[in-house]
């Protein structure tokens, strides 16, 4: 057990013939007392110094890990938040490939179902020309024939294939009613 400045200062020695003069030793009891003394409170402070550095440097190796733990989320978070960017990216492009897929298979149906009416209303087409050219010729035939029982002269002698027919001239007669006239040819066009 360390012994204390105040055990120092009242320790009693034994006297002794020809021993130490008191007052010396006395004064040297003071010095020693007074040098553990100020050693003791030195001690003291160091200790006191020494046990607050310690619960700073705990304080920051708390805080180190923190901050290393942090980073460490930090980290993972930017990866997870880049994979998941990257993930998110490749699923939009393979949807936007899909719809375009899509849109152009149905473009081409359209294109096709398109190309088939155009064909079909072609062949009606042509089916209607025919039918109204033999239509045409076939009233043509009968006209020039009703035209030749009414005794009317048609001027078509010089007329070819697919050129513009000429309305017939029609004669003035003697007759007294000129509109009785047109008007049989009239009735006689009906008929046809």
């Amino acid at each position: 057990m360390p012994i204390t400045p105040v055990e120092i200062l009242h320790r009693e020695f034994r006297k002794s013939f020809r021993g130490y003069m008191p007052s010396d030793v006395k004064a040297f009891q003071r010095e020693v007392a007074e040098a553990i003394e100020q050693l003791t409170l030195e001690n003291s402070q160091l200790k006191q110094e020494l046990e607050r550095l310690r619960e700073r440097l705990a304080y920051y190796e708390s805080l180190e890990e923190t901050l290393q733990n942090t980073l460490v989320l930090a980290q993972r978070t930017a990866e997870e938040a880049k994979e998941n960017a990257i993930k998110r990216a490749e699923l939009i492009v393979e949807e936007a490939q899909g719809r375009a897929q899509r849109i152009i298979e149905e473009a081409a149906q359209k294109a096709a179902e398109i190309k088939r009416q155009l064909s079909e209303l072609l062949i009606e087409r042509s089916r209607y020309i025919c039918e109204i050219k033999t239509l045409l010729e076939t009233l043509l035939t009968m006209l020039k024939e009703r035209m030749s029982q009414w005794g009317i002269e048609t001027e078509d002698a010089g007329h070819t294939e697919g050129e513009e027919l000429k309305p017939p001239i029609m004669l003035a007669t003697t007759h007294d009613d000129p509109n009785a006239k047109a008007d049989s040819v009239n009735e006689g066009a009906n008929a046809v």
